[in-house]
């Protein structure tokens, strides 16, 4: 294996979960992630929304070269959507020693 330094390349970094639309509010109980074993994240309110919102922010663990996937799933107080799945997909690679600057 070469000693390269290495690339993460997220998807996801920081993403708006959503604004509840007027006819159909809801707010976000708890987040859980299917597997969690590559990816830490948090959610928040979104700050200076006044019609409400979230702010999503995941984080990369995985230190080796690879590729994985995870979902985050956004648990709700609406009847509508009980349960909102956010996809995360994460690719670790190489840059290689040679690449032209």
């Amino acid at each position: 294996m070469m000693n390269s330094p290495l690339a993460w390349e997220m998807l996801i970094l920081v993403s708006d979960v959503g604004i509840p639309r007027a006819q159909y509010p809801f707010k976000i109980i708890s987040a859980m992630a299917k597997q969690g074993k590559y990816i830490k994240f948090s959610i928040a309110d979104a700050k200076g929304s006044n019609a409400g919102g979230y702010v999503l922010t995941v984080e990369n663990l995985k230190k080796e070269i690879g590729r994985y996937n995870d979902v985050i799933y956004l648990k709700t107080d609406s009847k509508l959507r009980p349960t909102i799945p956010i996809y995360v997909f994460g690719n670790i690679f190489s840059i290689s020693e040679n690449r032209e600057k």
